[in-house]
């Protein structure tokens, strides 16, 4: 019976049943029965995919082959559209030209083979995907992973066409997002003036070196540097007598432990040399996997400068404590937190606590104490005074001292003290008061000379009025002689004529 009703099916199928041709009841019922099987089966397979077309986030379009929207699924609505907006148009127009023009070039393709024109559409597959700009009614233009699919009749013919499509246009941006950063952290990574590098467990081997660890390392490549570790570009020991191969194990478990490490190494190069720098162990996540990026700053000639420094403080040091001068820093309320050897001597202090005890104001005569305020707000203002002080004899050995009064300045220039020099003047200022009373001294005896001379003058002007008198006398009388003599000769001249 069964193979009767497989036989009739096959007949109907084909329209091959001949018209006189009787099945038996079993026969038709069985039919019946597997039509009505099918039918079920093909409600709960569309019941399923409906589900699944309604419930995508995807979305989907069905068009026929001149790309006319005949259906559109419900997930369009996140782009803005209602079904009414979409069913009878064509697709093509929802897209950027270029796009439009590829999706119309594979439907035409697919319309000439269903026309059963050259085989044009087998040359462009029946499924199809690339990315394509779709405008949206209310963000504008998106962008979608699609795939285009012709759909089939059963004799194989291609009869429609489904459109599904993603937005990826927020991955897109996150991936260009993504790709700038990383652009930019490789541009960082290679151009950047410390040696970084990457250490990898479980052997912590060097897995890559930008540039400058390139160079620092005087290795020929990338590849050179990886085949070496941590330790094996050091020195046996570090400056503290430590083995470099254990010692670097330990900085390398404590950054995997604790997320970071920083301390001062002696790396070794590869031509031997040695040089001491900063490493700083990040733990960070390559591939899901724990790693290790180091960076390492040469500091030769940081070493270089703090020894300079130190050795330069060392002499100023020296210099400092073996002045005779009294130096000392006031803080900004003028408070001593500093002071030489020379001013514990002169003030007749033990040690710096009993220094910073010390009341320098207090110290000097009344007339003294505001100039010396005065010069210290000058200090604190940014400007250096030069004075001269003087001490009451119970607290110094000195009586007068010249004080220079100068700001000191933090690396950002921010004034944060006074810095004083006191220069004992003491004897200089005895030969100032000698030379001074001898001037005085001078000065009266001039004035007492000068009171004789004036005497003198008056006298010798007043013999002068005498001796002036007296020739004018005498001219007088010498003149009454000449008149005498003149009558003489004329009476004498007279005589001698009358004689004869």
């Amino acid at each position: 019976m069964e193979d009767e009703t497989k036989e009739y099916l096959e007949a109907f199928k084909k329209g091959n049943i001949e018209k006189n041709k009787l099945i038996s009841t079993e026969a038709l019922l069985n039919i019946l029965e597997d039509l009505q099987s099918a039918q079920r089966q093909l409600k709960e397979s569309e019941r399923k995919y409906r589900l699944i077309t309604e419930n995508t986030s995807d979305y989907i379009f069905l068009t026929d082959l001149s790309l006319r929207i005949i259906y559109s699924s419900p997930s369009c609505s996140r782009m803005g559209y209602a079904s009414e907006d979409l069913v009878g148009k064509s697709i093509a127009d929802f897209m950027a030209p270029k796009d439009a023009n590829r999706f119309s070039v594979l439907a035409a393709a697919y319309a000439s083979e269903r026309a059963g024109k050259p085989d044009i559409g087998r040359s462009e597959g029946r499924h199809k995907e690339f990315a394509c700009m779709f405008t949206s009614k209310d963000k504008g233009w998106r962008v979608l992973d699609s795939a285009m699919i012709l759909l089939s009749e059963d004799d194989g013919k291609g009869n429609a066409v489904m459109i599904t499509a993603r937005d990826v246009t927020e991955k897109r941006h996150a991936e260009k997002i993504l790709k700038t950063t990383e652009e930019k952290y490789k541009t960082l990574y290679q151009s950047s003036r410390d040696a970084i590098m990457i250490l990898e467990p479980p052997t912590w081997r060097f897995t890559a070196g930008n540039k400058a660890t390139i160079s620092m390392f005087r290795v020929k490549d990338e590849k050179e540097f990886t085949s070496k570790t941590l330790w094996q570009y050091s020195p046996k020991t570090q400056p503290d007598g430590k083995p470099s191969d254990i010692k670097a194990k330990s900085m390398i478990m404590k950054a995997a432990k604790e997320g970071v490490n920083f301390f001062e190494w002696t790396h070794q190069r590869a031509n031997g040399n040695d040089f001491p720098a900063t490493v700083l162990f990040t733990r960070i996540k390559l591939e899901d996997k724990d790693a290790l990026q180091a960076t390492v700053r040469d500091i030769t000639a940081q070493k270089q400068a703090e020894n300079m420094i130190k050795e330069s403080e060392e002499k100023y040091r020296s210099l400092v404590e073996t002045s005779p001068d009294c130096i000392k820093l006031f803080d900004t309320r003028k408070k001593i937190v500093f002071m030489n050897q020379g001013g514990f001597r002169e003030h007749r202090l033990k040690n710096l606590e009993e220094a910073k005890k010390f009341d320098v104001i207090g110290s000097l005569i009344r007339e003294d104490k505001k100039k010396m305020l005065d010069a210290l707000d000058e200090a604190l203002k940014g400007k250096t005074s030069t004075i001269v002080v003087r001490h009451n004899p119970k607290e110094s050995v000195r009586k007068a001292c010249l004080e220079t009064l100068s700001p000191v300045r933090d690396a950002n220039g921010r004034i944060y003290g006074v810095f004083g020099v006191s220069r004992d003047i003491s004897s200089q200022k005895k030969v100032e008061q000698e030379l001074s009373h001898y001037k005085n001294h001078l000065e009266e005896l001039v004035k007492e000379k000068t009171r004789e001379l004036e005497k003198q003058n008056i006298e010798l002007v007043r013999s002068s009025i005498d001796l002036a008198e007296t020739k004018k006398e005498l001219e007088d009388k010498n003149i009454e002689l000449q008149n005498a003599l003149e009558s003489f000769k004329k009476e004498l001249k007279k005589s001698e004529r009358e004689e004869r």
